[in-house]
């Protein structure tokens, strides 16, 4: 299927074996431009977070534009008591995202 890259989105729907990734040394496969989309509670702002270090750690510089201050804390390790046990399951331990660099804008007038 050619979808084993190295920075790892997750698992094929009904294959928990089959991991799905990017090629991060093909330009190609990063897009531009992200959005996710889902109902609330469906894993967004998890995989958000996961793909912002990802691309990092890869070399990429990613620029989040975060209006509701939800990745504030984003260079801190997950503390969730939801997310602790997911993390544990794939065998993961919780890490904030390095060389982060939050940015807060004063006020400004218009």
């Amino acid at each position: 299927l050619h979808c084993d890259g190295d920075l790892r989105l997750g698992s094929a729907v009904g294959s928990a074996d089959l991991p799905v990734g990017l090629r991060s040394d093909e330009k190609a496969h990063i897009p531009r431009h992200t959005l996710a989309v889902g109902t609330t509670g469906a894993g967004k702002s998890t995989f958000l977070a996961s793909f912002v270090e990802k691309l990092g750690a890869a070399g990429f510089c990613v620029i989040l534009l975060d209006v509701e201050g939800e990745y504030a804390t984003i260079h801190k390790p997950a503390d969730s008591k939801r997310i602790l046990p997911e993390l544990a399951n794939r065998g993961l331990t919780p890490a904030g995202v390095k060389d982060t660099y939050l940015l807060v804008p004063t006020t400004a007038d218009a």
